[in-house]
């Protein structure tokens, strides 16, 4: 998955262009034992709305994953790995830190065309705990055609602590259009 985000923002009757920010996420799942999985997952983000240059993470764990009817499933799981983590601030969280983090998702298709999801990511350092951030979204797809849909989603992602204990949360409502292929 990835993301990118362009913003203008109006201060004194002008439009003014705020900061950029992307990331992109690359999961791996392996079935183990049963509803049981193995996992690599790595992802990486700038955010400069935040001051964040770059955040690289390298996460292996396990999760269970549980389909209490065919068109619903709900995982959980956790992992631990390392972040290269660059804030605009000079501070001693930057470099290579360790880190853990607990997951959870949650899918819903209603209808054929339809899916509901929602996820939930908290990350912590586990050396200092006041350094931590989570990512909380949910979101609807409708699917129009085998190629075109459209999706209204919602995105939380707060950070505690993005150098010198500056504490930044960013939340956006996003409609898409979106092209299968």
């Amino acid at each position: 998955t990835g993301s990118y985000t362009y913003r203008t923002t109006e201060r004194n009757g002008q439009d003014v262009k705020s900061t950029d920010r992307y990331d992109a996420n690359f999961t791996y799942r392996r079935d183990a034992a049963g509803p049981f999985f193995l996992q690599n997952s790595i992802g990486g983000r700038v955010d400069e709305v935040k001051g964040i240059n770059h955040e690289i993470q390298e996460l292996v764990g396990v999760g269970f994953r549980l389909r209490p009817y065919e068109n619903m499933e709900l995982i959980i799981g956790g992992g631990g790995g390392v972040e290269d983590y660059d804030p605009e601030f000079d501070d001693t969280r930057s470099g290579i830190n360790p880190v853990t983090n607990v997951f959870q998702e949650f899918t819903w298709r209603p209808f054929e065309r339809a899916t509901f999801t929602q996820e939930f990511n908290y990350f912590v350092n586990p050396d200092q705990d006041e350094q931590y951030n989570y990512v909380l979204s949910a979101s609807f797809r409708y699917r129009l055609t085998d190629l075109l849909g459209f999706e209204i989603s919602f995105n939380q992602n707060f950070d505690n602590d993005v150098g010198n204990g500056n504490v930044r949360d960013d939340s956006r409502w996003r409609n898409a259009i979106i092209v299968y292929f």
